[in-house]
């Protein structure tokens, strides 16, 4: 008879497990404990964040807007300076004062007023409205503050619009040249603008936002109350908090409704006023209560589970048998087997053939358990997968883990299954227990989806109109070239195309048949490419662009030439674009560099290459468009050509020159003067290009007279149709040695519009504007603005001419 074990080792066992479930209820509560804690520091820093997003979004509307109003009168500042601004006609002169005004919805009329408070100019009336608005609050601060600048004033009633129109006036101060004080420029805002600004907010009940003026003063507030516009609440606790920092987060009890909330505010930049958003402390940790409630009832309920089951549980240890011990070693073998009775279970013995098979196998795979039994799994495992897995079973074997893997086996009639197969290894002989479950449905939801995402991938790389690569897929591609071009030592080119004159055709045409334009020039350029690694996208509106790795500047010459050539084949109609047959057209710009030598030829990054192209582009519309340019071919000569028309010019010229037009004027004069006031430069002046030398006929600070035309500027102006600008002469070989760079007036930067005569459409001279240091290259508004200058000039002329030889028919 066997002896029994010692009867003292079960009460340590239960004592060891008292211990384990102690420690998983401290475990669980500690667990709950540290996830409400995190739940409220999210739900605090959710509310935070989101307070600090709205915040930004708001102060950034509220700045902009208000800047552009401040740009406004500083404009019209501007323009009160303008020497010539007395003697024009009111409406001219009001005209000329406004123009740069903002106008929107929500902002009034900008006065002047004089020392006296007396209306002068009015933006909405001309004669301006008689008014004097010397008691206003933003009229005196100007006057005796001449340090104040933008002040912006309390809300109030305008007089002109009834009692309903809340306003804020926004003022600057005029100053004599003395430092004495001439008055002032003020604009209304209507307090509407914040209302509906305001209005478009997601506020729960209890949240407010607040707009204050820098002194504490109610300007706007949400939810809103008319009563509290205008309030004083510089004593309140929170409003002073406000005032004593620029921007920051604390939790106070509101002044006004007694409700405690947390304030995140900020000065909105420089402008004297205070934004902030207050969210009710009680709303913010409304949903984590909920969730703790829930959390700790969980809580509860699973200690006196785990308690309950912790009793169940020793009872059964203390009822436990020999023969529960005994039976253990098979229990690792067939747990399995009973918890996965819907799988395929499979005991692979050390030969790896199969021992067991469950009924299973007839669902998953088509075959009855006794026709796999002792077969090997290879048999039926697809020749691409098996020896991956085969792997894994060899690696199991030295390390004894267990391990999962993913491969597909033939079914019974010849498709194919993808399995997940969980191989436990059993016992030290190298046998396994394997359960496999189907996933040929998880499978092909993932092909499917990875199939989305393929085309999500494609359609976010194409434009949506041509078909083309976008933006977003020629920078990357650029910048993979570029990197792959440095690494290996090889070229690349880049074509950038613009459709001329593509705005008058959506002028003429409309902006469907623009974009029919558009498609039909990318499928003209997409057939001049054929190497899979060259790219044609579209840059941005009329542009194309073209990156041809591999390739260097003779083969992207002829590749634009002949893209070119395959746009104007098209035959579409153009009559904006007469110039160049009435038929659309497009100008190319080509830059080549080889990454491996050392200076690129002045290109050093991909935006460079960008930036070349470009320069070309603009050489290849300001000499006429409709054709290619290199960055390399650009001229470099000091001495510019003469024009292929240059005695049809002349001749034109001396048509003007015979009736006394082409004389130096002051009406010339102003139009230099303008030119430079608008342009920002110190020079600017009207010139005629002669045979020999240039004359200018119209200055602004410049005292030359004549220059010879070989060392001019403007005689490389005048060969082209667009502005020629040199935003650096000392970085231009054409000028780095011209004699007025290196001496007086030392011209740093040079941008001169062509003077386009009716008289057979000859470039008489040039529209010139310089300067005595570098400057950036002139934008888009800004060329076409000395365009529109040149032209003024051109009327000039012709009105001169014409009265000339009114006179000289009068007289004969």
């Amino acid at each position: 008879m066997p002896f029994p074990k010692p009867a003292h080792k079960r009460p340590l066992k239960s004592v060891w497990f008292a211990g384990l479930v102690a420690v998983l209820l401290l475990g669980f509560c500690s667990l709950a404990a540290t996830m409400l804690m995190e739940l409220r520091s999210e739900a605090w820093s959710r509310a935070n964040t989101g307070a600090d997003n709205l915040l930004a979004a708001l102060s950034q509307d509220i700045e902009r807007n208000i800047e552009l109003y401040n740009l406004s009168l500083q404009s019209v500042i501007d323009g009160l300076q303008l020497p010539e601004l007395p003697t024009l006609r009111p409406a001219v002169r009001q005209a000329v004062l406004f123009d740069g005004a903002s106008t929107a919805k929500y902002l009034g009329a900008i006065l002047i007023l004089n020392e006296k408070g007396d209306v002068v100019e009015d933006s909405g009336s001309v004669p301006p409205r008689s008014d004097n608005f010397s008691d206003r609050d933003y009229f005196k601060i100007q006057m005796v503050r001449p340090d104040v600048g933008l002040y912006i004033s309390a809300p109030f009633r305008r007089r002109l619009t009834g009692p309903g129109d809340l306003v804020v006036a926004l003022s600057r101060r005029l100053t004599r040249p003395n430092g004495s004080f001439a008055g002032a420029v003020v604009g209304t805002l209507r307090l509407d603008y914040f209302k509906a600004l305001f209005d478009h907010l997601s506020l729960g009940k209890r949240d407010a936002v607040n707009l204050f003026s820098a002194d504490g003063l109610v300007i706007m507030r949400s939810p809103y109350d008319e009563a509290q516009i205008g309030q004083d609440l510089s004593r309140t606790a929170n409003v002073q908090r406000f005032m004593t920092a620029q921007r920051g987060r604390f939790t106070g009890v509101s002044a006004v409704d007694k409700v405690r909330r947390v304030y995140t505010f900020t000065h909105i930049g420089t402008l004297p006023l205070m934004l902030d958003v207050a969210l009710s402390e009680e709303d913010v940790f409304a949903a984590w209560r909920d969730r703790a409630a829930v959390i700790g009832f969980a809580l509860m309920a699973l200690c006196g589970m785990a308690a309950s089951l912790a009793v169940l549980f020793a009872r059964e240890m203390q009822r436990s048998t020999r023969a529960e011990r005994d039976a253990q070693a098979s229990e690792v073998q067939y747990r399995l087997l009973a918890d996965h009775a819907t799988d395929v279970i499979v005991r692979l013995e050390p030969d790896m053939t199969r021992g067991y098979v469950s009924p299973a196998s007839r669902t998953v795979l088509g075959y009855a358990p006794e026709e796999l039994a002792g077969h090997q799994p290879h048999e039926i495992a697809h020749p691409d997968d098996w020896p991956g897995v085969a792997s894994l079973i060899d690696e199991a074997r030295v390390t004894h883990s267990n391990f999962e893997a993913i491969y597909r086996l033939r079914h019974k009639d010849g498709h194919q299954v993808w399995v997940e197969a969980r191989y436990s290894i059993v016992g030290e002989g190298g046998g396994f227990i394997v359960v496999m479950r189907d996933i040929s449905k998880r499978k092909q939801a993932e092909q499917k989806l990875e199939a989305a995402h393929a085309e999500l991938t494609r359609l976010a790389t194409t434009d949506g109109l041509t078909g083309l690569a976008n933006r977003r897929c020629f920078d990357e591609a650029l910048e993979r070239e570029w990197r792959r071009a440095e690494r290996d030592g090889s070229s690349l080119s880049l074509l950038l195309l613009d459709v001329d004159r593509f705005k008058l055709f959506n002028d003429r045409y409309g902006h469907q048949e623009g974009d029919a334009c558009l498609r039909a020039v990318a499928q003209a350029v997409a057939a001049c490419t054929g190497r899979p690694a060259d790219l044609v996208a579209r840059y941005g509106g009329e542009e194309l662009v073209l990156l041809l790795p591999g390739t260097e500047g003779d083969g992207a010459a002829v590749l634009a030439e002949r893209a070119r050539a395959a746009i104007e084949a098209l035959r579409l109609t153009h009559e904006g674009n007469l110039g160049q047959g009435g038929v659309v057209t497009a100008s190319i710009g080509v830059a080549s560099i080889l990454p491996s030598m050392v200076t690129h030829g002045g290109i050093n990054s991909p935006e460079g290459l960008v930036v070349a192209a470009d320069e070309a582009l603009y050489e290849a519309k300001r000499c006429g468009r409709n054709r290619v340019v290199e960055k390399s071919g650009m001229p470099t000569a000091a001495v510019a050509p003469r024009p292929a028309d240059e005695e049809a010019r002349l001749e034109a010229l001396a048509a003007y020159q015979v009736t006394g037009a082409a004389a130096p004027a002051e009406s010339l004069d102003r139009v230099a003067r303008l030119a430079a006031a608008l342009l920002g430069t110190s020079i600017g002046f009207v010139s005629l290009v002669e045979r020999d030398e240039q004359l200018l006929v119209g200055r602004h600070g410049l005292e030359l007279e004549r220059t010879n035309r070989d060392a001019s500027f403007c005689a490389h102006a005048v060969l082209g149709e667009e502005p020629l600008i040199i935003p650096d002469a000392l970085a231009d070989a054409r000028f780095a040695a011209n004699p007025f760079v290196l001496d007086e007036p030392r011209i740093r930067f040079y941008a001169g519009a062509p003077l386009r005569s009716p008289l057979g459409g000859h470039n008489l001279g040039v529209l010139c504007v310089a300067d005595t240091i570098a400057r950036q290259s002139l934008n888009a508004m800004q060329r076409g603005l000395l365009t529109d200058l040149a032209a003024l000039a051109v009327a000039d002329l012709e009105s001169r001419r014409l009265e000339a030889a009114g006179d000289h028919a009068t007289l004969d």
